[in-house]
C-alpha cells in the first residue's frame, strides 16, 4: 500500500532522490523524504518541451540546440524550479536515437557539476517561464510526408522517426510507401522547395534500396 511505502522508504533515510526518464508522478509526500531534495533531469531546456518524447520533439521541429535540465520536482511534471542546464547541439544528420545517446552521455558528464551544486547548499533553483513553456503534441498525421512540406521538413520527420515502430509514409502513384532513409541516390520526390532522395523504402513489408526503388516505380 502507499502508506507501507512511505514508511519504508523512511526508513531508509534518504539524502537524495535523482530521476531521470521516469513516467510516473511521485507523491509529494515522498518527494518530501529526501534530505537534499527530489530532482529530476529532463531531455530539453525547458520549459521547452515538457513532456514524455522531448528528444523526439527537438528532430521532428528540426530545432539545432537542445539539452538537459535538472529541476525540483512537484506536484507537475517537468515544472519545478531549474538547477541547471546545458546545451548540446543538434546535427542535421542526428536521429531520435542518437539524440538519445548523445543527451544520456551529456547528463552523465555533468553530474559533478550538479553534485558541487549539492556541496554549495545550492539547489533552490529558479522558476520557469511558464510564458515561455511548450509541449510537444502531434498531429494524426504527423508521420505524412507529402509534397507541401520543405526538404527540411521531410529530412526532420524521417530522423525523429529513425529506429521508431511508426515509419513516416507517402504515396507515389497510388502507393504507399514507408521511408526509411534519405540519401543522394534512390527515388525522387518532389517537396515544397526542391527534391529529396529515399534510398531506403518499405513497400508490402519488404525493404527496397537505392536501385530496386527505380525499378519498383518503372
Amino acid at each position: 500500500s502507499p502508506k507501507k511505502t512511505l514508511i519504508e522508504l523512511k526508513k531508509l533515510d534518504i539524502d537524495l532522490i535523482l530521476v531521470a526518464s521516469f513516467s510516473e508522478l511521485i507523491p509529494r509526500n515522498i518527494l518530501n523524504i529526501a534530505r537534499v531534495g527530489a530532482i529530476n533531469v529532463h531531455s530539453s531546456l525547458l520549459p521547452k518541451y515538457r513532456c514524455s518524447i522531448p528528444e523526439f520533439c527537438a528532430i521532428y521541429k528540426g530545432d539545432t540546440k537542445t539539452g538537459i535540465t535538472f529541476h525540483l520536482m512537484n506536484e507537475k511534471f517537468d515544472c519545478g524550479n531549474i538547477i541547471l542546464q546545458k546545451e548540446l547541439d543538434i546535427l542535421s544528420t542526428d536521429t531520435t536515437i542518437s539524440l538519445k545517446i548523445k543527451l544520456a552521455n551529456l547528463m552523465c558528464g555533468s553530474l559533478k557539476d550538479f553534485f558541487h551544486l549539492i556541496d554549495l547548499d545550492n539547489l533552490q533553483g529558479k522558476p520557469q517561464d511558464e510564458s515561455k513553456s511548450t509541449y510537444c503534441k502531434l498531429k494524426i498525421d504527423s508521420d505524412y510526408i507529402h509534397k507541401n512540406l520543405t526538404v527540411k521538413q521531410i529530412k526532420s520527420i524521417i530522423n525523429a522517426h529513425h529506429g521508431d515502430s511508426y515509419e513516416p509514409y507517402c504515396k507515389i502513384k497510388s502507393k504507399k510507401i514507408y521511408v526509411l532513409a534519405y540519401n543522394k541516390e534512390g527515388l525522387s520526390f518532389e517537396c515544397k522547395d526542391g527534391q529529396l532522395k529515399f534510398n531506403i523504402i518499405r513497400y508490402k513489408n519488404k525493404i527496397y534500396r537505392a536501385e530496386e526503388i527505380e525499378k519498383l516505380f518503372l
